[in-house]
């Protein structure tokens, strides 16, 4: 197998964006853990004097390798906000339907204080079934009622 070439199982210093001058005494750049496991499973199931050797030395620099890279601080965690809103919770179909009839029966019976003053009127109802919007007859009536004349 030739280093040289990307693999997954090579531990790469210099991928790892670690500073190669301050771990430069890492025995060799690439660390090839595939290698290593080969030679502890070989050692493991066809155990001979060489292997095991082998085996030892390759797991030696892979213990070196890793004791000796500079430890970094952690970060601290950030704290949840003591502010933080409950998430709310999302009503079932009987309070929706209600809230929506509340709302419905509340627009339906608003009535303008305009018009509330002169709705029971004869004059409001006659403009209204003629045609005249709310606030056209609203306006009529109101100047009617201060004393404008009439128009015949």
């Amino acid at each position: 197998m030739d280093i040289g070439k990307s693999s997954p199982y090579i531990c790469n210093v210099d991928s790892l964006g670690v500073d190669t001058n301050q771990n430069s005494y890492i025995m060799s750049k690439d660390i090839n853990i595939k290698d290593c496991r080969k030679a502890v499973n070989q050692a493991k199931f066809k155990p001979t004097k060489a292997r095991k050797a082998n085996a030892i030395k390759l797991l030696k620099e892979l213990m070196e390798a890793v004791h000796n890279l500079e430890e970094v601080k952690d970060k601290p965690k950030s704290k949840k906000s003591k502010t933080s809103k409950p998430k709310a919770k999302r009503k079932n179909s009987n309070q929706r339907l209600e809230e929506k009839q509340a709302k419905d029966s509340v627009a339906e019976n608003f009535i303008p204080k305009a018009v509330a003053e002169v709705n029971h009127l004869p004059e409001f109802s006659e403009l209204r079934s003629l045609g005249y919007s709310v606030e056209d007859a609203v306006r009529y009536v109101n100047a009617l009622v201060q004393g404008a004349p009439q128009v015949a």
